[in-house]
C-alpha cells in the first residue's frame, strides 16, 4: 500500500506543475483534487489495518486491490 501512495503522491505533484491558475476550468486541478483525495483515502485505510479498525472496510478493499492486481500479500 505504502508504495501506491507514494507512485499517487508523486503523479499529484506532477498534475500540479501543470495546473494553470488563471484557468477556473482546469482539468489538472481537478485531477489534483482526485488524487488528493484518494489518498487520503487510501491512508485511513492503511490505519484501520494497522490499528485493526475497520478491518471488514480493509477487506473489502483487499479485495478490489487483488483484483486489479495492485495487492501483494508480502508487503501489504
Amino acid at each position: 500500500m505504502k508504495g501506491i501512495i507514494e507512485q499517487l503522491e508523486s503523479l499529484k505533484e506532477h498534475c500540479q506543475s501543470m495546473v494553470d491558475e488563471n484557468d477556473p476550468e482546469c482539468i489538472w486541478a481537478a485531477d489534483c483534487d482526485a488524487l488528493a483525495a484518494t489518498i487520503e483515502i487510501l491512508r485511513d485505510v492503511e490505519f484501520w489495518k494497522k490499528n485493526r479498525r475497520g478491518l471488514g472496510m480493509w477487506i473489502k478493499i483487499r479485495r478490489i486491490f487483488t483484483r486489479f492486481g495492485h495487492y501483494d500479500r508480502e508487503h501489504g
